[in-house]
């Protein structure tokens, strides 16, 4: 067999490329092979910026909702002082009503009523403190209605002061009052043991029609007096009446008083005297506050007739505030659309996620593909080096 050592061997009839050497076959397929599939774009960056987009929207539609429960809240607190003005007016009125009738107390209701809604209008046109919050003003688009609340509590409020500045005139009306019914009872009683001793004694019948007469002019003033607390009453006649009647029971007591009448009647007259002093005074205290009782009357029925159109703008006012507060609002609107595009983009989120997720599958069965085959051809390079190398063992140059 002809030696040649530099020459090829020639390969066997039928063989492939597994004939061939290892020089000449492993070059091209290992430049085959270095051919791998470029890895697919990453979607980090878009995951990314969706990812802060969805933060920045949930941010906001949570921001819009807190900042609406906020304006909810206050709105409602606004409300609630609007409520408190609807009650006031008749709580005010009934205040009245007793200060005009002399009740203990009612000057002192009156005043804490007029100050709360002083208070509450301040606060809902101004701002302030109400409820442990601090409300803002109402807006501009409630303006005409606070406007319209004022001017009628403005009259009120006038006509309040001017009936709480007879606080003591009406108190001291009204004690006159309770001590002429007070006397009345014991000047019956004098009158009575008057005329007993009178007629045991055979005395004068004069001073019998004198005792008959000052008890008929005490309960005549009695009943004047009780009247001047009446619904129509006139102050100012009823206190001339009255000065009247304490004319005649001063006149009525000096005809008792007479000398010819004798000292032992002394003991019944003190005792007619006594009795009487307490409704001639009370009479004097009436004639000194009548002024007074009749501006108060005055301005009761002035807060009287004027509580309806307080009433009316305060409901007005209220029912507006109700309207406002309640229903979907811009804020609401606002909070909705961040919302939906929040869900919008979470969706978005999710399909770029899916997207990448299959590239990185296709990456990776490209990538262990590409492993198998460099496995392959190593294995068949292996193969082809151990036939050569048998070849040379058997001296097949």
């Amino acid at each position: 067999m002809a030696l040649n050592p530099f020459g090829k061997k020639a390969p066997a009839p039928g063989a492939g490329t597994e004939a061939q050497t290892i020089i000449e076959t492993s070059a091209p397929e290992q430049t085959v092979a270095n051919k791998t599939p470029s890895p697919p774009a990453r979607s980090g960056g878009r995951l990314g910026m969706l990812g802060g987009l969805f933060v920045a929207c949930t941010a906001i539609s949570a921001g819009l909702l807190a900042y609406q429960a906020r304006d909810a809240s206050l709105s409602a607190l606004q409300l609630g002082a609007a409520s408190e003005l609807q009650v006031l007016p008749g709580q005010m009125a009934r205040a009245a009503r007793l200060a005009r009738l002399g009740e203990p107390g009612a000057v002192a209701d009156l005043e804490q009523t007029r100050a709360r809604f002083a208070d509450l209008l301040q606060t809902l046109g101004q701002g302030g403190g109400h409820a442990g919050a601090t409300l803002p003003p109402l807006p501009a688009s409630m303006r005409p209605l606070l406007q319209d609340l004022d001017a009628e509590w403005q009259k009120n409020a006038t006509l309040a002061a001017r009936l709480a500045a007879q606080g003591a005139p009406l108190a001291g009306t009204s004690a006159a009052v309770r001590a002429i019914n007070a006397a009345s009872g014991a000047l019956a009683d004098a009158a009575d043991q008057f005329g007993r001793r009178v007629a045991a004694m055979n005395g004068d019948a004069s001073a019998l029609r004198a005792a008959h007469a000052l008890l008929l002019h005490a309960q005549r003033a009695t009943l004047q007096a009780n009247t001047l607390f009446s619904a129509d009453a006139d102050p100012a006649a009823a206190a001339k009446v009255l000065a009247g009647e304490a004319e005649q029971l001063r006149q009525r007591l000096a005809e008792l008083e007479r000398p010819s009448n004798g000292s032992v009647l002394d003991e019944s007259l003190r005792a007619l005297g006594s009795a009487a002093a307490p409704i001639l005074q009370a009479i004097e205290r009436i004639g000194a506050d009548a002024g007074a009782l009749q501006q108060a009357n005055a301005a009761s029925a002035g807060l009287a007739a004027n509580t309806p159109a307080l009433l009316a703008a305060s409901t007005a006012l209220g029912t507006a505030l109700a309207g406002r507060t309640g229903g979907f609002g811009p804020l609401h609107a606002g909070a909705a659309l961040a919302a939906l595009l929040a869900v919008f983009v979470l969706a978005q989120m999710a399909r770029a996620y899916a997207a990448d997720a299959a590239a990185r599958r296709l990456a990776s069965e490209a990538e262990r593909r590409q492993a198998e085959d460099e496995r392959n051809l190593t294995q068949q390079a292996i193969l082809r080096l151990m036939n050569e190398m048998g070849d040379l063992a058997d001296g097949d140059l």
